[in-house]
């Protein structure tokens, strides 16, 4: 009886020694309605522009959240859409540079590789800073086009960001 009644209040002891009244940390990621915004805000931003295009959204680990073409949208740019996203993840950083044109005019650019090579990512962070995520825009003919559509849905995604983060759990 001894030995049971000791194991018992070792048990209790060693199991409760870990316990503690902390609040468990809240990940680091994109909710799904905050992509939806900034995906959004991305394809209509530049189809105000005249432009066809892909947006897409991942979470900090690369991992997709959401992605949106139009109809009329390159066939590659929601790959190039949420390859540019994972890698302003990755990096942690823009990747507004891309590679070198083949042929001084964009235009025959375009068609001679018949892919938007322009794409733009870039990275999202949380209201406390932490990188949550990546966004990504493709099929504008320009870097900066695609950068402009990329910095609305960035400002969609943080806006929902601060609206969650304000209230109360």
């Amino acid at each position: 009886m001894k030995y049971f009644f000791t194991s018992l209040v070792a048990t209790v002891l060693i199991g409760s020694s870990g316990a503690s009244a902390q609040p468990e940390a809240k990940p680091a990621f994109v909710p799904i309605d905050a992509a939806h915004a900034g995906t959004l805000a991305a394809i209509t931003t530049c189809q105000k522009m005249g432009y066809q295009v892909a947006a897409a959204v991942v979470d900090a680990n690369g991992n997709a959240r959401l992605t949106i073409a139009l109809d009329d949208a390159h066939y590659l740019a929601g790959n190039l859409a949420m390859a540019k996203a994972k890698t302003a993840v990755l990096g942690a950083k823009a990747t507004i540079s891309g590679a070198a044109p083949a042929h001084p005019d964009p235009s025959a650019n375009r068609s001679i590789n018949k892919s938007p090579d322009n794409a733009v990512g870039l990275p999202i962070a949380g209201p406390d800073g932490q990188l949550v995520g990546g966004v990504g825009v493709a099929g504008a003919p320009s870097m900066d086009d695609n950068d402009v559509c990329a910095r609305a849905a960035l400002d969609a995604i943080k806006d929902q960001l601060k609206q969650l983060a304000a209230k109360p759990r």
